[in-house]
């Protein structure tokens, strides 16, 4: 496959651009509260 095949349309970067931030937020605000309602157990890494 060449990198011309797998492009999108220049009509739907404004989407993705916004996506990738809302994605982002998503899992750190995720994160973040799954961290304050369980916390890490001792030796967890």
């Amino acid at each position: 496959m060449t990198e011309e095949a797998r492009k999108f349309p220049a009509e739907f970067a404004p989407t993705l651009f916004a996506l990738n931030p809302s994605r982002l937020m998503s899992l750190l605000v995720s994160g973040i509260s799954t961290y304050r309602a369980v916390g890490f157990e001792e030796g967890y890494l």
